[in-house]
């Protein structure tokens, strides 16, 4: 409503050939004397009101998808209706509205459409399968075909670091949902995989900003797969203690490259990610069979003790190591 009413409005101005306002009238011809200021008067205020314009309807569009996936993680358990009702929404957001806004908008703008999209769409397969209205093969083949469908994004996309890493992160919320419903080991082996070789391709992307980020996710994947090792299920080929201390270094490996670029970068706002980073590669150098030794030198060398309190417990919430390694760490 207000975009068209900002339309109307610059279409009700008048305007010469000149781009002024005409002055053919027989009065103009002669220049008004102007008041000199009064520093007397009173103070007057005026607010400038940005126009609407297409770009900010494409992007409250976009964050209307992203409020509706992130509805879809409070989806506990969800139902069909439920998840109908939401789908129906994103549906008329995607399909009548986004379309209309997309004349002059940028590349750019256009990978974010498709992201926001894409976000949405991962998020209800998640949804629909924690809530039993699918089951894993069609979750899996659905998340795949979801990432596949990359016509309608700009160019290079594919290559993109936003989508590989939007990409990543769909495979490992896969893998966290299967592992809650106690389904699919191999899938789950496969899946950590994929996501892995994304993430590493996502550090060399051209338009890579977070690198030592995304150095921070390549080490959470394979803790990841630690953990998945000692699931039921998986051939004895991928379990083995031999496989376990690769992943176990590679882990390491990748925290320690993510501090390095974090502490390279002029950036103030990467200092936190150098203490994450040293605390995770503290906690594997002790699975490794160094115990708790790492984690005190970080703290004599300055480490905030609340931070790497915080740090262990939000790897175990995200099941990358066992609740029982938090006792044993937080112990200290």
């Amino acid at each position: 409503m207000q975009y068209q009413e900002g339309l109307d409005e610059a279409a009700g101005f008048k305007a010469d050939e000149d781009g002024g306002v005409s002055l053919s009238q027989s009065h103009a011809t002669e220049p008004e004397e102007m008041p000199l200021y009064d520093t007397r008067q009173a103070e007057e205020w005026a607010s400038v009101v940005e126009p609407v314009t297409t770009q900010s309807l494409l992007d409250t569009a976009c964050a209307l998808l992203d409020a509706l996936a992130l509805s879809c993680t409070f989806l506990s358990p969800a139902t069909a209706e439920t998840t109908s009702t939401i789908l129906a929404t994103a549906n008329s957001i995607t399909n009548e509205k986004i379309p209309s806004y997309l004349h002059d908008i940028d590349a750019i703008s256009h990978k974010d459409v498709w992201l926001s999209g894409t976000h949405f769409r991962r998020a209800y397969l998640e949804a629909s399968f924690r809530a039993s209205l699918i089951d894993a093969q069609s979750y899996e083949d659905n998340l795949v075909a979801v990432y596949a469908e990359t016509m309608g994004g700009p160019a290079g996309l594919a290559q993109s670091a936003s989508y590989l890493t939007s990409y990543a992160d769909a495979l490992v919320a896969l893998n966290g949902a299967f592992a809650d419903m106690n389904v699919a080991p191999l899938t789950r082996w496969r899946s950590l995989t994929k996501a892995l070789e994304y993430m590493t391709t996502a550090t060399k992307a051209p338009d890579a900003e977070n690198v030592p980020e995304l150095h921070v996710g390549r080490g959470d994947i394979e803790l990841l797969r630690v953990m998945l090792t000692s699931v039921p299920g998986l051939p004895d080929t991928l379990t083995n203690d031999k496989v376990k201390a690769t992943l176990l270094k590679n882990a390491a490996t990748y925290y320690s490259g993510a501090a390095a670029v974090a502490r390279s970068s002029i950036m103030l706002s990467r200092a936190p990610v150098v203490s994450i980073a040293m605390i995770k590669e503290a906690v594997v150098k002790g699975m490794m069979g160094q115990g708790i030794a790492p984690l005190m030198e970080l703290i004599k060398s300055g480490v905030s003790k609340d931070i790497m309190i915080e740090c262990v417990d939000d790897m175990a919430d995200e099941s990358l190591i066992s609740d029982e390694l938090r006792q044993q760490l937080l112990s200290l």
